[in-house]
């Protein structure tokens, strides 16, 4: 492709043929560290202009091409052995690559990474998949490590965030303030040994939150009540999966406010107490493993469709569902 970018610097328009010219025979001697800054430096002005959209998109995949190499690149020798299996730097054709989804502009919008094909660490440069929509990373248990980066905060399109068994350590605060992860919709940790026992406080300002689940991981005895004073959440959560995370304490009865809530799983836990009044839009339930939990499940609602207080002191005796499920209520 002839570049006739007159508003380029040389600098821009060398990277640009290198990567049209060079990148596709030789990927991995593309020279990602002076060209990814050189090319995010081309200005909005420039990349707004409908016409410079060839260059435009010619930019934006030479970045995500760097991104995704950084990925393998901080990755051990059997997960690069692994990804590049999987075509990773093999071509430029990156949304070909395994675990790789792209737009049908050729943004990349969804990324899967399974041990032993993980990163490291997480890579800076992963704030720079603008597009991402879905992060998923299955780690094996002591990769990937460290802090996640600050850039993460760039992903303003994410939606899904999954993080397991992983060795990543405590989330950042602000994760979802804005400008960040305000449009997450679905946040999945499991079995993240160093992540600590807190989540971002600005969790709870998430507008659009409907799954959360943290499983097998230690949280706060206070998470709960945090959770459950949550306007944003009371609204939008669909899904609460807390299932053995050590909780300890009571079930608020502010959860009776939830009123999109369809799911809430709170077992193997050591939950104790009388369980409060559950939200009618409830359809899964399961307390099993509570030995501390009394009280009785009033089954009001013909929503409820799956029941589980195994190993707890509640009654569900008017609850044909609880028995059903073969739930049998300790007496």
């Amino acid at each position: 492709m002839a570049l006739t970018a007159n508003a380029l610097s040389a600098d821009a328009q060398q990277c640009l043929s290198q990567y049209t010219l060079v990148a596709p025979s030789t990927p991995r001697g593309y020279p990602c560290s002076t060209c990814t800054s050189v090319l995010q430096a081309v200005p909005s002005s420039y990349t707004s202009n409908s016409a410079h959209t060839q260059i435009t998109q010619l930019i934006n995949s030479a970045v995500q091409f760097c991104s995704l190499r950084a990925i393998y690149e901080i990755a051990n020798a059997q997960g690069q052995a692994m990804l590049g299996n999987g075509s990773w730097t093999q071509n430029v054709d990156f949304c070909t690559w395994t675990g790789v989804s792209c737009d049908t502009s050729g943004q990349v919008s969804s990324l899967q990474l399974t041990y032993p094909g993980v990163p490291a660490l997480l890579p800076d440069e992963i704030g720079r998949l603008a597009a991402l929509q879905t992060l998923e990373i299955i780690g094996g248990n002591a990769t990937p490590a460290g802090s996640v980066p600050g850039s993460i905060t760039n992903l303003t399109s994410l939606t899904t965030l999954y993080l397991e068994a992983t060795s990543i350590t405590a989330l950042p605060n602000s994760l979802f303030a804005s400008p960040g992860l305000t449009r997450l919709s679905t946040l999945a940790l499991i079995r993240n040994a160093q992540m600590g026992t807190s989540l971002p406080s600005s969790l709870t300002s998430l507008a659009g939150l409907q799954s959360l689940l943290v499983n097998s991981q230690a949280l706060s005895p206070s998470l709960l009540a945090t959770l459950a004073v949550s306007s944003s959440l009371a609204a939008s959560l669909h899904i609460l999966d807390l299932t053995s995370t050590s909780l300890t304490g009571s079930i608020p009865s502010a959860f009776s406010s939830f009123k999109s809530l369809s799911q809430l799983l709170l077992g193997s836990n050591n939950l104790t107490g009388t369980v409060p009044t559950f939200p009618s839009t409830l359809q899964v339930l399961e307390l099993d493993g509570n030995a501390g939990l009394d009280g009785t499940i009033a089954c009001t609602s013909t929503s409820l469709m799956q029941c589980s207080v195994q190993g707890t002191a509640i009654s569900a005796a008017g609850c044909d569902v609880c028995q059903n499920a073969t739930t049998t209520t300790a007496q």
